[in-house]
């Protein structure tokens, strides 16, 4: 589970540096998928706590 939260944020980090070294994507966006990898390996992390989401 930790594994697989460090291959999507280096996977997407690495992808969106690639492309914005490019000239595909600008800095907002770059910031959001930033924002949005952070969120995704916090929620893959609630999972191995068992953290219900649902309130």
């Amino acid at each position: 589970m930790i594994q697989q939260s460090i291959v999507i944020a280096l996977v997407l980090n690495g992808t969106f540096i690639l492309l914005g070294t490019l000239g595909v994507i600008g800095l907002p966006m770059a910031v959001l998928e930033d924002m949005g990898s952070s969120l995704l390996v916090t929620l893959n992390a609630m999972r191995l706590f068992n953290i219900k989401t649902d309130g």
